[in-house]
């Protein structure tokens, strides 16, 4: 009888500290996802600090005073034709 007493405490408290070990491994991942999701947020942040930054510096007139600046003759970028698609390259196998 005493064995048999001494055996379910000890199951007990093996499946006790099994579930101890699953919470805290959780505890543990939730923690290193919010770490992670704050770190994705702070380079979004950077993101379009930057992206504020280039449509400041892209202004027209900006683009102009440079352009001034550097002097020489700046045509613009022909548009495709309407319609029309740019060629397809496909890589060569070897």
């Amino acid at each position: 009888m005493f064995l048999k007493l001494l055996l379910i405490i000890i199951v007990a408290g093996a499946t006790a500290n099994a579930l101890l070990v699953i919470r805290q491994q959780r505890i543990d991942t939730f923690h290193e996802v919010s770490v992670v999701h704050q770190r994705l947020l702070g380079h979004e942040r950077t993101l379009w600090e930057m992206r504020g930054e280039i449509a400041q510096r892209c202004r027209p007139s900006q683009v102009r005073l440079a352009m001034n600046q550097l002097g020489g003759s700046w045509d613009p970028i022909p548009a495709a034709p309407t319609g029309t698609k740019p060629p397809v390259q496909l890589a060569s196998h070897p």
